[in-house]
C-alpha cells in the first residue's frame, strides 16, 4: 500500500477549494484516459462546500458533466426527499447548482428492503463500472469524511462486511437508522481514496487512523487500505492540529 498523502489548508474555504480542484483533475485525467468518470461522494456539512464550489465557474466549467457517473459512499434508509438523505443533499448542491443532469447521480432505493437495496446497488455498479482482475469495480475517486469516533462511510466501529460484498445494509450507531453503504472491498479497489476532514473535533480520530495502534474494529477508517489505489487526506488547519500542521 502506498503511503498516504496529508495536505493542509488554512481554514475550510481553501480545502474546499482545494478538494475541488482535485476533484476535478481526477476527472479529467479519467475521461482523458478512458472515457468516463465513477467517482463515489460522500455525505456531510464538510463535503457539501467543496460540491458547492465545484458547481460553480471555474470548475464546473471545466468539469466532464456528460461523461460521469455520480455513486453514493453510503446512504440513511430515509425517503428521497428527507432532509437526511445524502442523495438529495448532492442533488441541491452540486446537480441542480451546475445544472447538470441528475440520472447521472446513482442513489439507492432507499424505500425498499435494505438487503435487497444492496445487492441491487452492487448489481448496478457491476453493469456500469469497468473491473480489476479480481471482478471488483474500480472506482476512479472515493470521496469519504471521518467522524469523530473514526468512522468513515457507515462503517462504525465493531462492524464487519463480507469480503465478497460491495455494498452491504449497516446499522447505524447505537441501533439508529439503518443505512446503505459501499464496503471495503470496493472502496479498496478504487484508484484514489480522498479523505476529507475539517474542524479540531477530527484530531483525535486522525491520529488514531494514521498513528495507530492497528485496530480497524474500533478504528474503522483503518479499513482503507488500497492494494494499488492512492489515498489523500485533505485537512483544514483545525482538523491537523499541530502534529499535522508540522
Amino acid at each position: 500500500m502506498p503511503e498516504p498523502i496529508v495536505r493542509v489548508f488554512d481554514d475550510e474555504h481553501d480545502l474546499a477549494v482545494g478538494t475541488a480542484g482535485a476533484l476535478l483533475f481526477a476527472a479529467m485525467e479519467a475521461v482523458a484516459r478512458r472515457g468516463h468518470f465513477h467517482w463515489a461522494l460522500a455525505g456531510g456539512s464538510t463535503p457539501r462546500a467543496t460540491y458547492r464550489v465545484l458547481a460553480a465557474p471555474p470548475f464546473a466549467d471545466d468539469f466532464p458533466w456528460d461523461r460521469h457517473d455520480a455513486w453514493l459512499g453510503d446512504e440513511r434508509c430515509v425517503p428521497a426527499d428527507h432532509p437526511a438523505s445524502n442523495a438529495r443533499m448532492i442533488r441541491e448542491h452540486l446537480f441542480r447548482p451546475a445544472g447538470a443532469e441528475e440520472t447521472a447521480l446513482r442513489a439507492f432505493d432507499t424505500e425498499t428492503d435494505p438487503d435487497a437495496a444492496a445487492r441491487a446497488y452492487a448489481e448496478q455498479l457491476a453493469a456500469a463500472v469497468p473491473k480489476n482482475d479480481g471482478g471488483v469495480p474500480v472506482l476512479d475517486v472515493v470521496l469519504l469524511g471521518l467522524g469523530a469516533d473514526a468512522h468513515t462511510a457507515s462503517w462504525f466501529p465493531g462492524s464487519s462486511f463480507p469480503e465478497d460484498r460491495w455494498v452491504a445494509a449497516s446499522a447505524g450507531q447505537h441501533g439508529g437508522q439503518r443505512r446503505l453503504t459501499l464496503t471495503p472491498t470496493i472502496v479498496n479497489a478504487a484508484r484514489r481514496v480522498v479523505f476529507l476532514v475539517a474542524g479540531e473535533t477530527k484530531t483525535d480520530a486522525l491520529r488514531r487512523v494514521l498513528q495507530g495502534p492497528h485496530d480497524p474494529v474500533r478504528v474503522p477508517a483503518q479499513r482503507v487500505a488500497p492494494e494499488h489505489g492512492k489515498v489523500t487526506w485533505m485537512l483544514d488547519a483545525a482538523a491537523a492540529g499541530q502534529f499535522f500542521a508540522g
